[in-house]
């Protein structure tokens, strides 16, 4: 083997490794997914990963499409609201969470979850708690 081809593939690991990382930490502290107009075009722009790359890496690094990881971000950010707040509507929810509708965000829930929100809600809906009574 040529020693140069060697390292320079090595070098080509690294830079995606560090650029995995940095759209990881992106992703975790900036939350991007929470606007309903992400798409592949913006986070490569503000990323400065071509996009042709960056679908790549989303393929490899997270093992599914760009639009397929958003969504999983989305809908894991919908439930947490779901269980903080049952009542709340699910075009609230949407909305929140980045999806564009109710509809949409019904759609996405189902497919990820294998059950509509409102059943989630309800298989998720806290018991309540009897009444203490303070005797005198």
């Amino acid at each position: 083997r040529d020693l140069r081809m060697s390292r320079g593939l090595g070098d080509v690991y690294k830079r995606q490794m560090e650029r995995k990382k940095r759209i990881d930490r992106w992703l975790a502290e900036a939350k991007p997914y929470l606007h309903a107009d992400l798409d592949l075009q913006e986070a490569s722009r503000i990323l400065s990963i071509p996009a042709e790359e960056l679908a790549r890496m989303f393929n490899r690094g997270f093992g599914k499409p760009f639009g397929a990881e958003i969504a999983r971000l989305r809908v894991r950010y919908a439930k947490n609201l779901l269980l903080a707040d049952p009542s709340l509507p699910d075009r609230i929810v949407a909305a929140r969470s980045g999806f564009g509708d109710a509809r949409r965000f019904r759609r996405a829930f189902l497919r990820q979850e294998g059950v509509h929100p409102r059943q989630f809600r309800r298989e998720h809906r806290p018991e309540p708690q009897p009444e203490k009574r303070t005797y005198p």
